[in-house]
């Protein structure tokens, strides 16, 4: 007789492709996702490019880059600039509101800026657009308020 046990956190599974890697997202090949991070200040704002892929293997890197950036901040106004952010997946769109809330206990804002047509319709799809400012260039999010 087998007997079948509920998998637990650790356990391995050898058929499964490993979480840092993504099937069929790069021309069908299995491809590392990839996020790079980068800060600059722009008219008094905080500007970050995010490029690359924010999901289940990297989005708890954001929350982290974000927190260290703005934790000396008086007012920490925020700009991300998605014009080089490739795809966005579930926990890419929690890690994005768990920036903004952290953000805006702390008397802040953020805003997102240029994403590019594929993320920006899973941006409004999930309605983000309702709860912070979506900017179509980087110009209209740092002449905003």
């Amino acid at each position: 007789m087998r007997v079948e046990r509920t998998p637990t956190r650790g356990d391995t599974y050898p058929h499964l492709p490993t979480p840092s890697l993504r099937v069929g997202h790069r021309n069908g090949t299995m491809a590392r996702a990839k996020l790079d991070l980068s800060a600059r200040t722009v008219q008094g704002r905080l500007v970050i490019r995010v490029a690359g892929d924010l999901d289940f293997t990297t989005s708890d890197r954001l929350g982290g880059y974000v927190a260290g950036l703005t934790a000396d901040l008086a007012d920490p106004r925020v700009v991300l600039d998605l014009a080089d952010l490739d795809f966005c997946d579930s926990d890419g769109i929690g890690a994005l509101v768990r920036v903004w809330k952290d953000l805006d206990s702390a008397g802040g804002a953020l805003c997102l800026a240029a994403a590019q047509p594929r993320v920006s319709t899973v941006l409004r799809t999930t309605g983000l657009d309702t709860m912070l400012d979506l900017c179509d260039t980087l110009g209209e999010a740092l002449s905003g308020p």
